[in-house]
């Protein structure tokens, strides 16, 4: 039988992939939208960086959900203690390592919406004069 705090759990985190999943996907979309209006200009190149790096993000939360589900049935199989994953390189995962994969395509997926800004805005910044002159009448 589940607790309810694990169901309540499961729900949050169900949310915050969406939340991830809508971030990184409507950032796209809207790059997309502006795509067309800068082209000529030096921010097409930031535009389809971060374009591409949110659409790794958005993978990566995808990815989350797939990992998450096999997650969940290996934590069901063992009874809800399911044997921890064996130590490989540095990383001594206190999880499944199917488990551990899930998390980190999750962080990684918020870190990429975070560079992707970080690229646009840097970009802007290092082109607004080009873009302010190009801007006047």
């Amino acid at each position: 039988m589940v607790s309810e705090g694990v169901k309540i759990r499961a729900q949050i985190d169900t949310e915050s992939v969406r939340n991830v999943m809508l971030v990184n996907g409507g950032g796209s979309v809207a790059l997309l939208a502006l795509l067309p209006a800068v082209l000529g200009t030096p921010l097409v190149f930031g535009v389809l960086l971060t374009l591409a790096i949110w659409l790794l993000g958005l993978t990566l939360a995808v990815s989350h959900s797939v990992l998450r589900r096999k997650c969940s049935l290996v934590y069901e199989q063992h009874g809800m203690r399911p044997h921890l994953g064996k130590p490989r390189l540095w990383i001594k995962p206190n999880q499944p390592w199917v488990c551990w994969w899930g998390w980190w395509c999750l962080y990684t997926s918020i870190f990429a919406f975070l560079i992707g800004g970080a690229v646009m805005v840097s970009v802007g910044f290092a082109n607004i004069d080009v873009l302010s002159t190009s801007l006047k009448p």
